[in-house]
């Protein structure tokens, strides 16, 4: 809430901190949220591991927490699994972050969407 009275930031973010919500959407075949989480606004999306790994660029490692590059082989290898659980009949659902400023993405709506 730097800079920011307590007014301006319930305005902005809402009463549940969220400053952006993108709810499901099959064409999409993802949703988005967008909150504050401590001091920083991030972006989550949820939705089909496909059209998750898409449109990210790097890959978090859920046992070391270390953050890698996700290059075209990297890329290709979780493919090739996320192919292989679904001609086991296995759906995935995959969820990415971003750290963004909440103050500009607000801006770009004419609404808050709650």
């Amino acid at each position: 809430m730097t800079g920011e009275t307590e007014e301006v930031h319930r305005k902005r973010v809402g009463p549940n901190g969220y400053f952006k919500r993108l709810p499901f959407d099959s064409s999409r075949k993802r949703m988005t949220t967008g909150m504050k989480v401590g001091n920083q606004d991030m972006l989550f999306m949820n939705g089909a591991s496909e059209q998750i790994l898409a449109s990210s660029e790097a890959i978090q490692d859920m046992k070391t927490n270390e953050i890698r590059k996700l290059t075209p082989e990297l890329r290709n290898k979780i493919e090739t699994e996320l192919q292989n659980m679904a001609r086991k009949g296995l759906r995935t659902v995959s969820v990415a972050y971003k750290l963004v400023d909440g103050n500009a993405i607000a801006r770009q709506s004419n609404t808050v969407n709650r």
